[in-house]
């Protein structure tokens, strides 16, 4: 009880002296709040500014390149064939290596029979990783030949923005909804159509969903392709005739690529779906009793090490006559 009284006294005395000083500092707190408003204002006004400036500055430059072409091509080189062999090379040669060489635009994928992560040359290729790679490719490549070229860093258009910016992020919601998957297949056994079975190649990972080679993926990759080779044919063209470099897509160009990244999202979104998981478990069966993977061991030889849980959902489909 005394305890009680103390803790009590404590408390309104607390409560009386927060009072005091409430009162006290109103007055101060108004005026501090009018002086932090004031600074605010004045912050936001300054990066508004400079915000301002910058974009001010980066459309006029455009503007300028875009009106007066000629000057970009003052200090040129004899010919622009080295500039576009050296930029593509030094660019696009790399890009190309790691594409193939590295796990830079591959899925992860998990091997049913063990649901150990597959080596890097056995994961699928991934659309959404691949596209972004394609477009950041070609724009940095006529970007540094342009370069090397005259001597002049041409600016960005608002169509390299958009392709840019776009294929960031279709690779950006594309792990967003793997992730989501992943984690909704959270079984004993990996059975998400990436894990399945090994990469098949890159033309047939790119193309293929959980239902196989899919009309979608294939009209988005087809467009991809048209626009990229039609950027670099424009990009080579206008450097010949002394023209402002790069290609400027029209607004039902951008708004048919839009809509094929986005069906594309779409559909990826509906794939690994508890309605395809039978078939995807029998196709991971099937692989397992393929003859080789993509680095040369054969299935067999991983015989020993399945997972009790691979083994149950083999038995299963075998009962059920699946397999």
């Amino acid at each position: 009880m005394k305890y009680a009284l103390v803790i009590l006294m404590l408390f309104f005395s607390g409560r009386v002296f927060a009072d005091n000083l409430a009162q006290d500092s109103t007055t101060k707190a108004a005026t501090d709040s009018t002086t932090n408003k004031k600074m605010k204002d004045t912050t936001n006004k300054k990066t508004d500014t400079t915000a301002q400036k910058a974009s001010t500055a980066l459309l006029k430059t455009l503007k300028a390149q875009q009106e007066h072409t000629k000057k970009l091509y003052e200090n040129k080189a004899a010919s622009p064939r080295w500039g576009l062999i050296i930029g593509f090379l030094l660019v696009a040669g790399p890009g190309l290596w790691l594409l193939f060489r590295t796990p830079l635009c591959r899925d992860l994928s998990y091997d049913p029979q063990t649901s150990a992560l597959r080596p890097e040359k056995e994961r699928p290729f991934s659309y959404a990783k691949v596209q972004l790679l394609w477009w950041t490719s070609i724009i940095l490549s006529c970007f540094l030949a342009f370069y090397i070229y005259t001597g002049i860093l041409p600016a960005f258009t608002s169509t390299i923005a958009i392709l840019l910016g776009g294929g960031l992020a279709v690779a950006l919601f594309g792990k967003v909804i793997d992730n989501s998957q992943t984690e909704a297949n959270k079984d004993a056994v990996p059975v998400r159509h990436q894990d399945v079975g090994p990469a098949k190649g890159l033309l047939i990972d790119i193309l293929s969903d959980d239902g196989g080679i899919s009309i979608h993926r294939f009209q988005s990759i087809v467009f991809t392709i048209i626009f990229g080779i039609a950027f670099v044919v424009a990009f080579i063209k206008n450097i010949h005739n002394e023209l402002f470099p790069f290609l400027d897509f029209e607004d039902w160009q951008l708004t048919l690529m839009g809509i094929s990244a986005s069906a594309y999202l779409g559909f990826k979104m509906n794939e690994n779906n508890a309605g395809t998981k039978t078939g995807r478990e029998v196709e991971a069966v099937k692989n397992s009793k393929g003859n080789t993977t993509t680095r040369g061991i054969t299935n067999e030889s991983k015989a020993g090490q399945e997972s009790a849980a691979f083994l149950e959902m083999k038995e299963d489909l075998e009962r059920k006559g699946l397999v």
